[in-house]
């Protein structure tokens, strides 16, 4: 059996697929990968929405682990929408249908499984909260009917998650007497045994970073969702400390409420208790002051650049190194193992955050980016590598037989060097597989005459009108994208429409997607998280308004040392960086109105940069073809169809 005799009109799976529809692009992507696999290549594809490329990777995937003898592959996907279709759906037809034989898992970060010895020990040592109460009783009744132990099966607080999640660290392995019914060893032996690992880019990247010790060793991967990689990768191969970080390590060893490591050491005498309370104590003091300047140094802003003017106190770092010390004399006084396996632990991550912290506050490295930001409850400090290309050449791609990086958007004007000079893939193959829709009579795209400048003060009041007038024009079930919360919610407030609007930020992701879904006619507002991985296929969809050219913010202190860099080369970082990465994100946006052959709908686009400036043509240009309206009332002649 051959990639023909799979997927020809005639094949097993138009026989055995109920809807399967032949697209010849499918069958060539698939050729394709099977091709890069088998001369050990490394292979960027595009393939556009509606290609099918699920199958088209994993069909040459398990051809090839078959012909060498079912050796392992990884799939890394970034959302869990995708982890759950190629999981839930596409391999167990693959092994039903075609290979028998397969054995495939889905992995996970290791913090996602309950330990049942954190779990028994912080039951008998008294841990728990009294108002953690009503939780742990879930808790307790959910390990008697979980088979996975996994955290997403439980509503329990995140404090009580992590007092009973797997920490690597203080995992004792064979020696615990729990290892027999461990949920996370069991996992991983699983996975040991599958030709296919399912991960997602966070946990392959930790893995990464981890020099390997994360995931089963592999030397096929594919990058499914491979436009995100970058972004991910530089948060992995980078250093950062946070104020919730050091918080969440002191509690462990002893927290304001009486609860931690100390606790549970009942040979300390009252005076080494109080010793060691004190430099608990003292870190934390001196942690607090620390953040707290970093917090002033912000100001008003969520985040900022640390440059040679910017001098940080660093004397944190002494109560570290003096905690570290005492826990390690500790670990050597420990009564028996498991005790001494907790103390090195929480004494390895003192040093571990120390190292962090020298390594922050030196800037020593001229290759990587040092930066404060900060969000609702936390404050943080960073490193980022100005360019990950020679990291990701060297430690990820270099160590491959070969590497799968697909996506539907990775190219601009039919070119792929953007993602080839980021990724470090100068040498791949490339190639690309057109959607098979027919977007010139499902599509159009709405660009209204006249919209001011989105830099303009009246550009929050300008979209808002558009936006209600789309939504009397569709009659709801419209998803409007934005590339900042604050002018989402400057719209949402001047909104006066009668749908349900569902507002990012309001429900968490999944729950506001499923509100859109099942209360409809309504609109949907979302920042980028919206922009990716989102499908609605049918009537549930009917407009995507676009509602800014997606730019990188030049402000974000990343990208403005990463431009700073390019323009020392002497290259200009807006036509490079900024124009190449917002049309792979504008067009992440466009396609996710078009999700089968039957859909309809209208892409509306209020920013008027695309067409008043010449790099608007590069957006365009990136689109399939599809008839562009400047009138609402053309448009609504689509909107108003039956679909």
């Amino acid at each position: 059996m051959d990639i023909d005799g799979i997927f020809s009109a005639r094949g097993v799976l138009a026989s055995r697929l109920p809807g399967f529809e032949f697209r010849e692009e499918q069958r060539r992507m698939a050729w394709a990968v099977l091709d890069a696999l088998s001369g050990e290549k490394h292979l960027i594809v595009e393939a556009g929405t509606g290609v099918g490329k699920s199958l088209a990777y994993l069909v040459p995937l398990c051809l090839w682990l078959r012909e060498q003898d079912m050796p392992r592959a990884v799939v890394s996907t970034h959302t869990k929408a995708l982890q759950k279709q190629l999981y839930e759906k596409e391999l167990p037809f693959m092994k039903r249908h075609l290979f028998p034989g397969l054995r495939y898992a889905l992995a996970f970060g290791s913090e996602n499984y309950l330990c049942m010895k954190r779990l028994a020990r912080t039951r008998q040592q008294g841990l728990f909260d009294v108002e953690e109460e009503d939780a742990l009783s879930t808790l307790m009744e959910w390990t008697r009917q979980t088979a996975t132990g996994l955290r997403s099966e439980v509503e329990v607080p995140p404090s009580m998650w992590q007092k009973v999640r797997r920490e690597a660290d203080l995992c004792r392995g064979k020696k615990c007497e729990y290892f027999g019914e461990c949920f996370y060893q069991t996992a991983r032996a699983i996975e040991r045994k599958a030709n296919i690992v399912i991960s997602n880019h966070h946990l392959y990247f930790a893995h990464v970073a981890s020099n390997c010790n994360v995931l089963p060793e592999a030397h096929y991967v594919v990058f499914d969702e491979a436009h995100e990689i970058e972004s991910i990768a530089s948060d992995y191969l980078g250093a950062e400390i946070s104020d919730s970080g050091l918080r969440h390590l002191l509690d462990a060893i002893l927290s304001a409420r009486g609860r931690g490591l100390l606790m549970g050491l009942h040979w300390l005498s009252r005076a080494e208790f109080q010793r060691l309370s004190a430099i608990v104590d003292r870190a934390r003091q001196r942690g607090e002051e620390f953040f707290q300047r970093l917090g002033r140094l912000l100001g008003d802003r969520r985040s900022m650049r640390l440059e040679g003017d910017h001098v940080l106190d660093g004397d944190l770092a002494g109560p570290l190194a003096s905690l570290r010390n005492a826990l390690e004399e500790l670990a050597d006084r420990a009564v028996d193992e498991e005790e001494q396996t907790e103390t090195r632990a929480l004494a390895h991550r003192c040093g571990g955050f120390g190292d962090h912290l020298e390594t922050l506050l030196s800037r020593e490295r001229d290759d990587f980016i040092y930066w404060i930001s900060r969000n609702e409850r936390t404050v943080r400090l960073s490193a980022t590598p100005y360019r990950i290309a020679d990291i990701m050449r060297e430690n990820v791609f270099g160590p491959l037989s070969s590497a799968i990086v697909t996506s539907a958007t990775l190219s601009m004007g039919g070119s792929f060097d953007f993602v080839k000079h980021r990724l470090g893939l100068d040498h791949a193959e490339t190639a690309i597989f057109a959607s098979p829709f027919d977007f010139r009579n499902q599509a159009m795209l709405f660009i209204p005459r006249s919209m001011p400048d989105p830099n303009a003060p009246g550009f929050a009041g300008a979209v808002a009108e558009q936006v209600e007038e789309i939504l009397a024009a569709s009659g709801g079930n419209v998803m409007v994208l934005f590339t900042s919360y604050q002018l989402m919610n400057d719209v949402y407030d001047m909104v006066n429409t009668e749908y349900t609007i569902y507002r990012q930020g309001d429900l968490d992701n999944f729950m506001l997607l499923e509100e859109f879904r099942n209360n409809q006619p309504s609109a949907l507002f979302g920042t980028y998280t919206f922009w990716q991985g989102v499908d609605l296929p049918g009537d549930m969809l009917r407009c995507v308004v676009i509602t800014r050219l997606p730019f990188a913010v030049p402000t974000d202190p990343v990208i403005e040392a990463r431009f700073e860099k390019m323009r020392d080369e002497g290259r200009d970082p807006f036509m490079e960086f900024q124009v190449p990465s917002a049309v792979i994100t504008f067009r992440q946006g466009f396609g996710r109105l078009i999700r089968s052959k039957r859909d309809r709908g209208v892409v509306a686009v209020l920013d008027p940069r695309i067409l008043s400036r010449p790099y608007g043509r590069h957006f365009l240009s990136s689109l399939p073809e599809v008839e562009v309206v400047r009138d609402l009332g053309r448009a609504a002649v689509l909107l108003n169809q039956d679909i």
